[in-house]
């Protein structure tokens, strides 16, 4: 279960990026993007204080029109929107019209799935245990094209069995924010929609935010695209009501940063609903849970805070990140779905960079571990309270004189798996994704696994029992 409350405070500190901030990062990112031509798009903004010391776009919004892409460009944002959702629902706690503690049941009382005694604290932290839809393997077909209804994604998940008791566990579920979005509009009598506007969208004055709905003429709108081996295509749409509350919005980097800066600075934003914003809490081990309920995972970067989120819909991936002892918002938006680099990890090296730290590149050729302690590495293990998949297995597979992380049975040949690159004796990165591991050890036993994804983590995992 989880425990006691815990919320952050800070006070912003003067500081001066390096001056040659803005020469590192034009080579940083031309390093990092290394398209040439008629390709998809980049858009990198970093704002201090509410002013923009530095914006970088790279490629096209639209490649079949030649479209260059801005900050006034409109990206499909998709996780990030959590966060509205988050924002509107605390809103509703801090007026006494929400209780977090208050089960699903209790505002959705015609709900009678095995989620409907879970909190909306816990939906709101990702540790319902109520299944995420969009990993169900009957949803697959419906995640685009289809213009779902509210109803059809509900039969999705509304009867599959828990992952875990909940409060026991942290995992991703955008069910739990689907729910999140109907339980606004059972009790406001609204539309998600027309409640986001009146209550985040307008006080915050985002007029270049929208509700994602594919019919809307949006200006400046980026088309989504797939990086395929013949080129680019363009990718799927997923109309609206398919991510709803979980990932729906559209909106441009200007616009993002302003919505992050005016949660944690606006005079429209109670000094208690920053608060509980950036609310975290322990699971019963004591161990500390780093995602809030404003739906942003807390971390911290060459000694300070960040608060952050990534996204990613079809077509689209996005992170944003909010340093608030700085004052500093670092966006990152592409229009295609794998994209050379992944936002979150480019948002970190602007950061760095923006803070004079360095950047060290690592790389498979740093170390080189023999075949026999690949081997003896190895083998199956549990994670948590933090789990990346239902049942928390990842498993180190040796194969080929390779060691592969594997989410899931050693023997699932279905489960995501990645080949390791070793960056030291006992710490790899994964090829091609934002995946660390470091291998424990004690007297030549390992003990465990500590995991990161993009910048989340680290998660840990301990040895399990033969599968």
């Amino acid at each position: 279960m989880l425990a006691a409350v815990a919320s952050a405070s800070w006070s912003v500190e003067p500081w001066r990026a390096p001056e040659n901030a803005a020469a590192q990062l034009d080579a940083l990112l031309a390093s990092e993007v290394a398209w040439q031509q008629l390709t998809p798009a980049y858009t990198v903004l970093v704002d201090v204080g509410g002013k923009a010391v530095y914006t970088n776009n790279i490629g096209f919004a639209d490649v079949e029109h030649r479209i260059p892409a801005s900050t006034d460009t409109v990206y499909q944002i998709g996780s990030i929107s959590k966060s509205y959702t988050a924002l509107a629902v605390l809103q509703l706690v801090e007026s006494g019209d929400l209780q977090l503690d208050k089960s699903v049941a209790d505002y959705l009382p015609d709900y009678n799935g095995p989620g409907r005694d879970a909190s909306l604290r816990q939906l709101l932290t990702h540790t319902s245990g109520i299944p995420s839809y969009t990993a169900l393997p009957d949803a697959e077909q419906l995640l685009t094209w289809v213009p779902n209804q509210r109803e059809d994604i509900l039969r999705l998940f509304a009867d599959k069995p828990l992952d875990f008791e909940p409060g026991s566990h942290y995992l991703y579920s955008n069910s739990g924010y689907y729910l999140l979005g109907l339980i606004l509009e059972e009790v406001t009598g609204q539309d998600y929609y027309a409640l986001l506007q009146e209550r985040v969208l307008d006080p915050l004055q985002l007029e270049r935010t929208y509700s994602g709905r594919y019919g809307d003429i949006v200006n400046n709108r980026a088309r989504g695209y797939l990086v395929t081996e013949e080129g680019f295509e363009n990718a799927p749409p997923t109309p609206h009501l398919t991510p709803f509350a979980a990932g729906s919005i559209q909106t441009t980097a200007e616009d993002l940063v302003r919505y992050r800066r005016a949660v944690f600075t606006s005079p429209a934003v109670s000094k208690k609903l920053r608060e509980l914003v950036t609310t975290t809490f322990a699971f019963a081990d004591g161990t500390p849970q780093i995602y809030s309920l404003g739906a942003l995972t807390r971390a911290d970067h060459l000694g300070y805070t960040v608060w952050s989120h990534s996204g990613g819909i079809s077509g689209f991936i996005s992170h944003h990140a909010y340093y608030p002892e700085l004052d500093m918002t670092v966006v990152v938006l592409t229009n295609t779905g794998n994209p050379p680099v992944a936002p979150s990890t480019l948002a970190s090296k602007v950061a760095t960079v923006m803070l004079g730290g360095e950047i060290t590149e690592v790389t498979s050729a740093q170390t080189t571990i023999d075949s026999e302690r690949l081997r003896h590495y190895s083998g199956n293990f549990v994670m948590t309270p933090f789990r990346l998949t239902a049942d928390g297995l990842f498993t180190l597979l040796y194969q080929d004189e390779t060691l592969l992380a594997r989410l899931g049975k050693a023997d699932d040949e279905q489960a995501p798996t990645v080949p390791l690159s070793a960056v030291g004796q006992r710490q790899f990165i994964g090829e091609g994704l934002p995946l660390e591991v470091r291998v424990l050890e004690d007297d030549g036993v390992v003990t465990g696994l500590e995991i990161m994804v993009a910048e989340d983590g680290p998660f840990p995992a301990i040895p399990a029992a033969t599968l």
